[in-house]
């Protein structure tokens, strides 16, 4: 699989959590979308995405979280990325 394609899915799932947190969090506003342009989205999952440290080993993640008291964001991928699944 190749890194690109790994790392458009850990943004597109990103924001994907990311919005539902939003609307669990905030119900009055999952009333109706608010529309954004195509640029300003892709400013917006580019700022989320280049903003956070990925890993790919989780033990070691975990460890080193545990070290620093922080929490783990973990995104678990199954299938074809780039075609069907």
């Amino acid at each position: 699989m190749r890194k690109s394609s790994l790392e458009a899915l850990a943004r597109s799932s990103f924001a994907l959590s990311l919005a539902t947190l939003m609307a669990l969090a905030h119900p009055a506003s999952a009333r109706g979308p608010r529309m954004v342009d195509g640029n300003q989205a892709q400013q917006r999952v580019f700022k989320l995405s280049t903003e956070i440290e990925w890993h790919k080993d989780l033990n070691e993640t975990l460890r080193q979280a545990q070290r620093e008291g922080k929490l783990v964001f973990w995104v678990h991928m199954l299938g074809q990325i780039d075609g069907a699944t």
